[in-house]
């Protein structure tokens, strides 16, 4: 089973160096967002020191201009976003293909609702450079109004939607028994 350890962008500096030594020695594939996004200096200085490969961007809320930025550094192996604060699809979809450019792997970032999942497990299936898809096991409060949702399969993977669109349906009568209550 790969390890990866996120402790969203808590660290500073030097905790963030003495957490990832201890992951590189128990081999953890990836060390995700230790600092800041916006530190690149930081990120960088990080990168050159562990064997664990960084993953970055999740907490980039500029968008795809700052991608640029994190690919231009070198720093990280793994980019990631949320397409919900930095420009949606399309900006997933972009940003896929920029860090393909860069011989770089694109892992979605999808916490909430499976609707938003639904949206980014769709680029993932389209492009070469995508080998994650982040899903809360089990299902939350978040999977409300949803007819089916992505779910992960027995030997650990999602499948493909079969239905048209996006490839999942919203229940649309849970989610009018919902508003009428609230």
């Amino acid at each position: 089973m790969d390890l990866m350890a996120d402790p969203v962008c808590a660290y500073n500096l030097p905790d963030a160096l003495k957490v990832g030594y201890v992951l590189d020695e128990l081999g953890y594939y990836w060390y995700e967002n230790p600092i800041s996004d916006y530190d690149l200096d930081g990120l960088a200085y990080l990168s050159s020191k562990l064997r664990s490969p960084l993953a970055v961007g999740e907490q980039n809320y500029v968008g795809f201009p700052a991608l640029r930025d994190y690919l231009k550094s070198g720093v990280g192996f793994y980019v990631r976003s949320l397409g919900e604060y930095a420009g949606g699809l399309s900006h997933v979809l972009k940003s896929a293909h920029a860090a393909e450019v860069f011989g770089v792997n694109y892992e979605i970032h999808s916490y909430g609702p499976p609707f938003n999942l639904a949206m980014y497990l769709n680029v993932a299936l389209a492009v070469p450079n995508c080998e994650f898809a982040e899903v809360i096991v089990p299902e939350t409060v978040l999977s409300m109004g949803m007819a089916d949702v992505p779910r992960v399969n027995k030997d650990g993977y999602l499948e493909a939607p079969k239905n048209p669109g996006l490839g999942y349906r919203i229940d649309r009568d849970a989610i009018n028994l919902t508003m009428k209550v609230f």
